[in-house]
């Protein structure tokens, strides 16, 4: 959870979705990794997909903040 918001396990569009939101709010910065993920500017974590069954589900990667996303 980050500020009320499941990160893990929901449809990565709906995700994406509410940072989105969020980030036209003013409520937080987002960062774009290099594959195109988004992510909380300063938090140093990237919304990914990962497979549950046949369908997508988000995860989060989080990183260290000298870390370069390179896909």
């Amino acid at each position: 959870m980050h500020d009320g918001m499941k990160l893990i396990g929901q449809k990565v569009t709906a995700l994406d979705a509410a940072l989105i939101e969020r980030a036209e709010r003013g409520d937080m910065d987002l960062a774009i990794g290099c594959s195109g993920d988004l992510g909380i500017h300063g938090c140093n974590m990237y919304v990914r997909s990962v497979r549950a069954g046949d369908g997508m589900v988000s995860a989060a990667r989080f990183c260290d903040a000298d870390w370069e996303d390179h896909g």
